[in-house]
């Protein structure tokens, strides 16, 4: 009978293998479906969670969460191991890196953490942003995560941060760049959701003050609220008592405007009732104001008292902010460059605040010009540092809709420094304009023209849209879009330096909070033990890190230990036109 017994064994084993291989692979989905959505490992042992998943899959295996935590290690591990190989063994040797920290505070916390996250513009000219990770803000920490690092050792462009680094920091990052100098004047900047979000905070509260308004700034933090909703929280908060009379009016009465597209305000005002959320103050305002004749018809008819400088109050709110949130809501893409729009976008609004200034004549009779000049000089400060800022001075000259507003000072910085890059032109001396035509040598002397160029930049400024096929102009001359790294794929070879400069200074990010909101808001959820050994890394990281990965590629398809595939084949974040 023994032949049977090893059959039956040989069967066992094969159920078995397979079993512990399925249970491997459902573990693997598990975990990724917690850390996508943020689910503590613990949540998985509730009789909801194991009901839905059974449901769904109809399967009774579930792992536990030492087992989860185990994994996440793993995949942690395998992941760091991987990008370590990518970046060692790539063959772009040239490839920089712009590193973004973003300090926060938790609510039930005191002490300070970091995201940290590197982008970089890879050899397919793709945006790319990596997870680095996010930690405690300390010096220790910062040490431990950044000076090892073999991606950023002189690979390190640009800093970004939505706070001051202070000396140690500030060190450790010239230390990274290999640089010695004062490195904010050319590879340093404030997050623009920072800046904006204090210039409007300050802005606000002075007018309050002014006009004797009771609002709900003083409680207000700029660091508890961030990307796309900074902003319309923020106007809330100044507008409150006037914004929540509208709350109590019924819109039930309100007819459709007949150029209200697909009725979309009239949809919004209707739910204005039970809406709350503080995140949609924009399109409120603008549908309020879009509205204001039927709605005055509407409070003649009620009980309610909205006065004529409310509705100026509201209004004046709504046009000093609006393009500051369209400016940041556009920031805080990472799938497509931007930092070439900072230098148009300030000087816009620079422009745009001394328009609103002038259309609001009987709000100014209460003397708010100095908080309007103080916002306006913040912005001017602004522009100033983004020109004396070499890294986004070129970064604005490699589009040309944006290059045609820079100083010619500083497209001719531009040209000595591509000239003293570009290896063409070491025995050369740059090429004159004026031996072009007799009739600009002329133009040249009598306007005091400068008329130098390196053959690559001349080339780049005086037929870059010629060469672009005519059906492709109209997606390269938008601003925003993935046809500005597409050109500088095509003609890499015709522009070799510019186009390795335009991937190092496209790849800056000029802001640092997009997407944190829902990790934060887990965050305290999240088990996340401190420790004081470098070896073990916190949960918190763990997740944070996979989650971060997450939203670019198909971690379910990739496999980490698998050195030779290229992640960039699993990129599931693609920006379409």
């Amino acid at each position: 009978m023994s032949p049977p017994t090893k059959v039956s064994n040989s069967r066992s084993a094969r159920k078995k293998a397979g079993s512990k291989s399925m249970n491997e692979e459902l573990s693997k989905r598990i975990l990724l479906l917690c850390i996508e959505h943020l689910i503590p490992f613990e949540q998985i042992n509730s009789s909801s969670f194991r009901l839905l998943f059974n449901f769904n899959n109809g399967l009774s295996f579930i792992p536990d969460p030492e087992t989860l935590t185990h994994l996440a290690n793993e995949m942690y591990s395998e992941y760091q191991n991987y990008f370590k190989h990518y970046f060692e063994n790539s063959l772009d040797k040239a490839i920089k890196i712009s590193l973004s920290l973003h300090k926060w505070t938790p609510s039930n916390s005191l002490e300070p953490y970091v995201f940290a996250n590197y982008h970089f513009i890879n050899e397919r000219f793709r945006l790319c942003e990596l997870p680095l990770g996010f930690f405690p803000y300390t010096e220790k920490n910062m040490s431990q995560h950044l000076i090892p690092n073999p991606v950023l050792k002189e690979r390190l462009l640009f800093v970004t941060s939505n706070h001051d680094l202070d000396d140690y920091n500030l060190q450790m990052v010239k230390y990274l760049m290999d640089e010695d100098g004062d490195i904010t004047k050319s590879s340093q900047f404030h997050c623009l959701t920072k800046l904006f979000g204090e210039y409007l905070l300050s802005f606000f509260i002075e007018v309050a003050e002014i006009l004797s308004l009771e609002t709900k700034l003083a409680v207000f933090d700029i660091g508890s609220i961030t990307g796309a909703k900074l902003i319309p929280v923020l106007v809330c908060n100044f507008i409150y008592p006037i914004y929540i009379k509208f709350h109590h009016l019924s819109f039930e009465k309100l007819d459709p405007l007949p150029d209200d597209k697909d009725r979309v305000c009239w949809g919004t005002l209707k739910k204005l009732e039970h809406s709350h959320d503080k995140a949609y103050t924009m399109r409120i305002l603008s549908c309020l104001i879009t509205y204001r004749a039927n709605i005055e018809q509407l409070i003649s008819d009620s009980t309610s008292s909205i006065s004529e400088s409310d509705w100026e109050l509201i209004t004046f709110a709504y046009e000093i902010t609006i393009k500051f949130h369209e400016v940041l809501i556009t920031t805080l893409s990472y799938d497509v460059p931007v930092s070439h729009l900072l230098s148009k976008w300030v000087k816009m609004l620079i422009l745009h605040v001394l328009t609103i200034t002038k259309r609001h004549s009987q709000l100014l009779s209460f003397n708010i010009e100095l908080p309007l000049k103080k916002l306006f000089d913040n912005l001017k400060e602004t522009h100033s540092k983004i020109e004396a800022n070499s890294s986004l001075i070129l970064a604005t000259y490699l589009h040309p809709s944006t290059k045609r507003f820079l100083r010619d000072d500083d497209v001719n910085a531009v040209n000595s420094f591509v000239e003293s890059l570009s290896k063409e032109q070491e025995n050369e001396k740059p090429t004159s304009i004026d031996s072009f035509d007799n009739v600009d040598d002329m133009i040249l002397n009598l306007f005091d023209c400068s008329g130098k160029s390196t053959k690559e930049c001349y080339n780049y400024e005086s037929s870059s849209m010629k060469e672009i096929k005519e059906t492709e102009r109209n997606s390269y001359a938008k601003e925003v879009g993935p046809s500005l790294l597409s050109f500088w794929s095509t003609y890499a070879r015709k522009y070799p330096t510019l186009s390795q400069l335009a991937r190092n200074v496209l790849a800056v990010p000029i802001t640092t909070d997009r997407g944190f909101d829902q990790f934060k808001s887990a965050f305290t959820h999240l088990n996340s033990p401190s420790s004081a050994s470098p070896e073990i890394v916190p949960l918190s990281q763990l997740i944070y890190f996979l989650h971060r990965l997450g939203t670019t590629y198909d971690l379910h398809a990739i496999d980490p230990k698998n050195l030779d595939l290229d992640i960039e084949d699993y990129r599931i974040t693609d920006y379409e036109e």
